[in-house]
């Protein structure tokens, strides 16, 4: 399948310099909107464009998702939290 992948490809950008070229045209004002051959062309040109650019993402090679990273043990604070006992502290209130 590489062939048709450069194929289409090659396709894709053929489409897109022309696009562009089509573009370059409307602003130089070398055509208009209101040419009814160039609207006709500019739907039918965009509209290869995005099934070329459909087909190209379909086909593509696919990603398999990264499996999830295990967790982080919690970090222990103090050797009291490790032990298990914790020792309340007393509360002292100062001025």
């Amino acid at each position: 399948m590489p062939g048709l992948t450069l194929l289409l490809l090659a396709l894709w950008l053929g489409l897109l310099t022309t696009g562009l070229y089509m573009v370059a045209l409307l602003v130089l004002g070398k055509r208009s909107w209101r040419d009814r051959k160039f609207v006709k062309h500019w739907m039918w040109l965009w509209a290869a464009l995005l099934v070329v650019s459909t087909v190209i993402h379909m086909w593509g090679p696919r990603e398999e998702p990264a499996p999830e990273p295990t967790p982080a043990p919690a970090p222990v604070l103090s050797d009291e939290l490790a032990s298990g006992i914790v020792i309340p502290r007393p509360v002292t209130y100062s001025m």
